[in-house]
């Protein structure tokens, strides 16, 4: 197992970060600012602390020197890793291996909750085929390959741009995220549902 801890006490973030963007534009104690490479910033918003760590001020992006190795190079936890030690990830190894256990199996939820999952479904089923779904159904049937009949047979459904749905009668008058529907097929995009 990677011992991340180890990495990030023993690896610098500001000369990472150095290496990566060059001299800061400013230093203020144990800071140093750079221009972010996040997004469009003209301010040096961008802080790394000597203690470790950095965080954009500007666009909220944040984490420690392994997260900036992901970001920046675009690659998994276990690459941005080998990349900091230059490939001798035994030096930083807790010689342990991870049991992973399985998941609790959780109980689907009941009553109000399944139906308004169903009604959520129907309504996304009904939205596909309608003037609003026109465009998602272009793009399933051009890009994506699938037939009037696969949609139909496999129920895909559209959620529109509404992202979220009301779930006043479900629980206490709150709008939930789609995240909550996940599982039973909610989605703001054209999924299968049901």
């Amino acid at each position: 197992m990677i011992d991340a801890e180890s990495i990030k006490a023993q690896i610098n973030i500001q000369d990472v970060v150095r290496a990566d963007l060059g001299e800061p534009d400013s230093r203020s104690g144990n800071v140093e600012y750079w221009v972010c490479p996040f997004h469009a910033d003209n301010d040096a918003s961008l802080a790394a602390y000597d203690e470790g760590g950095w965080k954009c001020y500007g666009c909220g992006k944040t984490g420690d020197v392994i997260t900036w190795v992901m970001e920046r190079q675009g690659v998994d936890f276990r690459r941005a890793c080998e990349f900091l030690t230059d490939g001798d990830l035994e030096r930083f190894s807790t010689g342990e291996r991870v049991e992973r256990k399985p998941r609790p199996v959780t109980q689907a939820p009941t009553g109000d909750w399944q139906t308004a999952a169903q009604t959520f479904i129907l309504r996304a089923e009904e939205t596909l085929w309608s003037e609003v779904g026109a465009k998602a159904r272009r793009y399933l049937e051009l890009e994506r390959g699938l037939t009037e009949e696969t949609m139909r047979r496999w129920r895909l459904g559209y959620n529109g741009a509404e992202g979220f749905c009301r779930t006043g009668d479900v629980g206490h008058g709150r709008r939930q995220a789609q995240g909550d529907l996940v599982a039973a097929g909610g989605g703001d995009s054209a999924l299968p549902v049901g």
